[in-house]
């Protein structure tokens, strides 16, 4: 049990995935327990596809462009904040947005790269307050830490332990 746990995610765990379609996942259910802030993606052609044993013969989940999940509003939460997660970066690259993470539906936040700048740009934000950008070099195709805290004035962005960018992202909306 940790104090103060707001969501926890496990894409490791088999158990705590919902398909759509098999391999489409539309729902990983929140460990913490709130089922109010499961990831969900109702809509088909957004879902990411379940691998079995796809890395290192573990199973994967893996998101193509233009999938994503998101939860309950979590604007509504109180700050600070902070989000920790181990994800992939595309491996190119691309035109547009990769969003990693989306806090509510609509947008209320969203954390990702944006994929057509050079060098990538990380951001973060809510809606109806300014992102907070930061140009990183070297993170495409690989592994990374990425650490999200925020707290109005003083929210940051970390990669691999590592201080990206800070800024205000206001309370969200």
């Amino acid at each position: 049990s940790i104090s103060g746990l707001y969501a926890w995610y496990d894409f490791a765990d088999y158990s705590t995935y919902t398909f759509g379609v098999d391999p489409l996942v539309n729902v990983i259910d929140n460990k913490e327990g709130t089922s109010a802030f499961d990831l969900t993606q109702g809509t088909g052609s957004a879902q990411p596809t379940w691998i079995d044993g796809g890395q290192n013969g573990e199973d994967v989940i893996r998101f193509g462009s233009g999938d994503m999940f998101s939860s309950g509003s979590i604007s509504a939460v109180s700050q600070p904040l902070t989000i920790y997660w181990v994800a992939k970066t595309p491996a190119a690259q691309k035109a547009g947005i990769t969003a990693f993470m989306e806090m509510g539906g609509g947008g209320d936040g969203q954390m990702g790269i944006h994929g057509s700048a050079s060098p990538n740009i990380m951001y973060m934000g809510f809606k109806g307050s300014s992102f907070v950008t930061s140009a990183i070099t070297g993170i495409l195709g690989s592994w990374h830490l990425f650490k999200l805290t925020v707290n109005g004035a003083s929210s940051s962005l970390e990669v691999d332990q590592v201080s990206k960018g800070t800024g205000n992202l206001g309370v969200g909306t």
